[in-house]
């Protein structure tokens, strides 16, 4: 599920959910308040109309991920690959297998992303409802301002509020152990918050 879904879900069953973590994400509001940073609306123009894979695996990993990471050796890499290597050849392998988004497709999640809107008031009632949230952004971001995850902290004071430095949008591939250390530590705050309340409930 895309980050800017998550919310919407939230606010409806927020007493069924033990965690949420909120990944590169906005609360939203006016179309022009979600564009993305320049350098990310221009990658997306170009993308639409570029159909050479290799061309747009570049294209998506300048877009995605800090030049300055990208060049680097890929950690755990037993070819001694950069991480622009790396993350280009699968890209490449997995448009490879999967079929191509159609033009509608790419307006229809851009539209979207432009008219997502979760209100201050949605936002505090996720964050008092459900024992666990975590708000988790980099600080080299081209699709989705690290400001934003601010707004975010600012209606859910219970939130923990996470920034990576030196980390772009695609943060779970970027910090992938990291990443998933964090997702075990939430998932497991969050149901011992959880037990603890229902123990409360029946005491």
């Amino acid at each position: 599920m895309k980050p800017i879904h998550l919310p919407e879900l939230a606010s409806r069953i927020p007493n069924r959910i033990a965690s949420l973590t909120l990944i590169v994400t906005t609360p939203g509001g006016r179309p022009w308040n979600n564009l993305p940073p320049w350098a990310g609306v221009t990658t997306l123009a170009r993308l639409i109309f570029t159909a050479d894979p290799a061309q747009k695996a570049a294209l998506v990993a300048d877009m995605l991920f800090p030049k300055s990471w990208l060049d680097l050796k890929a950690e755990d890499d037993a070819a001694g690959r950069t991480n622009r290597q790396v993350q280009i050849e699968v890209f490449i392998r997995r448009v490879s297998i999967t079929q191509p988004q159609r033009f509608l497709g790419h307006i229809s999640q851009m539209a979207a992303g432009l008219t997502h809107h979760c209100s201050a008031d949605r936002l505090r009632l996720i964050s008092s409802a459900i024992p666990k949230v975590v708000i988790l952004t980099g600080d080299i971001d081209n699709l989705v301002l690290p400001s934003h995850s601010l707004e975010l902290k600012a209606s859910m004071p219970e939130a923990e509020y996470i920034q990576w430095k030196e980390t772009g949008h695609g943060i779970y591939n970027q910090r992938p152990k990291q990443f998933n250390a964090l997702l075990e530590r939430t998932f497991r705050e969050g149901q011992e918050r959880s037990q603890a309340l229902q123990g409360n409930y029946t005491q």
